[in-house]
């Protein structure tokens, strides 16, 4: 059986440096400005609170936890412990958003009516995207977490990524190949923003490089891949690319193997 090896940041770190943003954030606050007869100028805000919404519950909600308790670790360590920064208390807020997009909106709105000064989130690339929204409408600071589609980058200017994206992904996957022009690549992935944004990024990346792309997306609903992994193989590609992510992998990836798939063709996935 062809080893597939799979490249993968830890979300604990990815989450990790979440919370650091938020901690230089507090760091940076606004002061006032120092009396006009001399004087040192205040600190800054006595508190700042951040609201993560990610998914402990719902198809991505090993991802969410995963984000969840390496974000707790990094604020414990770059406090001490403490929770604050320079005398700035830092209080943070967590809502589930279930892997469901309006349910992070209202957990948005919720937030910010209550005065959050940063949103982080989500394992969801369809959450972040609604979450990235709501932030630029409200002028509220987001910071996405391990969600990778590439349409967060330069969303607008109140967003910005703690984790890498798709197309990093896509752009290491083509090295597998060496040489693109003339091979085929297909694209197995959810057919969700994940996926779709995965797919997108082949296409343009991979593809100015001279491969022909194709792809075989699956509704998320969908549980028995067979029939799936053995449209892959039929398209006898040089390299599959893997966008997926939730509960029905192991289903899936068990599925590729037993069609042949992983012996047959490099598979490589971010």
């Amino acid at each position: 059986m062809r080893v597939t090896k799979k490249l993968l940041p830890t979300p604990a770190l990815v989450a990790a440096v979440v919370a650091t943003a938020a901690l230089a954030l507090a760091g940076c606050a606004p002061q006032s400005a120092a009396p006009s007869g001399g004087g040192t100028a205040d600190a800054g805000p006595a508190e700042i609170t951040v609201g993560v919404i990610t998914s402990e519950t719902g198809p991505l909600a090993g991802y969410g936890k995963q984000y969840l308790d390496g974000f707790r670790a990094g604020l414990d360590y770059a406090t001490d412990g403490t929770n604050e920064v320079d005398g700035t208390k830092i209080t943070v807020e967590y809502r589930d958003d279930a892997g469901d997009p309006d349910t992070a909106v209202g957990a948005a709105k919720e937030l910010i009516g209550a005065g959050v000064n940063i949103l982080a989130g989500s394992a969801s690339s369809g959450v972040a995207a609604a979450m990235a929204e709501q932030a630029g409408q409200n002028k509220v600071l987001f910071i996405s977490g391990p969600a990778a589609a590439d349409a967060l980058t330069g969303i607008n200017g109140y967003t910005f990524r703690s984790g890498r994206q798709s197309a990093q992904d896509v752009a290491t996957a083509g090295t597998f190949l060496g040489d693109l022009e003339g091979k085929t690549v297909t694209v197995f992935a959810q057919n969700n923003a994940f996926g779709q944004g995965n797919e997108a990024a082949v296409k343009a990346i991979l593809g100015a490089k001279g491969a022909t792309v194709n792809s075989v997306l699956v509704a998320e609903d969908v549980t028995e891949f067979t029939p799936f992994a053995q449209q892959v193989l039929a398209g006898t590609p040089d390299l599959v690319f893997v966008a997926w992510a939730g509960a029905t992998s192991g289903a899936m990836w068990q599925a590729m193997s037993q069609q042949g798939v992983l012996d047959a063709v490099p598979v490589v996935t971010g």
